[in-house]
């Protein structure tokens, strides 16, 4: 198993049985590859805890912020290009960014802020662009969360949602510090731009059919339907652990 310990990795199955014991998880599957032979796969309870059907190695789930790393990636094979660079300003491809604001050291308010230079393109790849997450404590969460700025699959698209977002201040300097953001998802609409296609081609194209990845998608392929997780998510105390979610999944793998 070519620098693998068998016994440590006869722990990766305990580990996950104990979460699905404990009913943090309802189910899961992990599979490790190196040097394109398989050197462990376990997989434990159910994809669906409903209809009891079990977690198996065709199973399609949910990965939500793990589209960043393909976001990522994406934008990377433009840069090999040589269509822009790293230090470009987000501005250059966003009009929509060209005159920034961002809230001053120990901001209360949404007024008290200072100009500053449009977020480069490394900075939105490396959560130090100065954007936030609306569940993010501050002021620019909190910002956020109020007009809705948040990029989900039920709202109008990247282009109007990176303009909404480029109308409000950013939480501090560009590169002055880390903070967990929806800065990707703008990296997603410079994708569209720079390529003239929607991010869901780009990734078909330049990601997801060379590697043979026929069923990650925005969207469930009709296909593998019966194959889908149910998503579930915890509830309050008191409660089961963890309850069947309504919310909506982008992409699947």
């Amino acid at each position: 198993m070519g620098g693998f310990d068998a016994g440590r990795l006869d722990r990766i199955a305990g580990w996950m049985q104990s979460y699905v014991d404990q009913r943090r998880l309802a189910g899961c599957a992990a599979l490790i590859v190196q040097g394109g032979q398989e050197v462990c796969y376990h997989q434990a309870y159910h994809r669906d805890v409903e209809s009891r059907r079990p977690w198996e190695r065709d199973t399609v789930a949910r990965i939500y912020s793990m589209t960043k790393p393909v976001t990522s990636l994406a934008l990377m094979t433009l840069v090999e290009e040589g269509l822009f660079h790293l230090d470009a300003p987000v501005s250059d491809f966003i009009p929509a960014f060209s005159d920034m604001t961002c809230l001053v050291p120990g901001a209360t308010a949404a007024d008290q802020v200072e100009p500053c230079a449009p977020p480069t393109l490394h900075q939105l790849l490396t959560h130090t662009s100065g954007l936030s997450y609306a569940f993010n404590p501050g002021v620019l969460g909190g910002l956020m969360g109020e007009h809705k700025v948040e990029f989900r699959p039920n709202q109008s698209g990247l282009a109007p949602m990176c303009d909404m977002l480029a109308e409000l201040p950013l939480a501090f300097q560009p590169g002055s510090r880390w903070e967990y953001s929806v800065g990707i998802d703008v990296i997603g609409r410079v994708i569209e731009v720079v390529t003239g296609q929607t991010l869901e081609e780009v990734f078909v194209e330049r990601i997801f059919d060379p590697l043979g990845m026929d069923e990650t998608r925005f969207s469930v392929p009709a296909a593998a339907r019966d194959r889908f997780a149910a998503c579930y998510t915890p509830m309050a105390e008191g409660a089961l652990p963890w309850a069947r979610s309504k919310r909506a999944a982008i992409p699947c793998a």
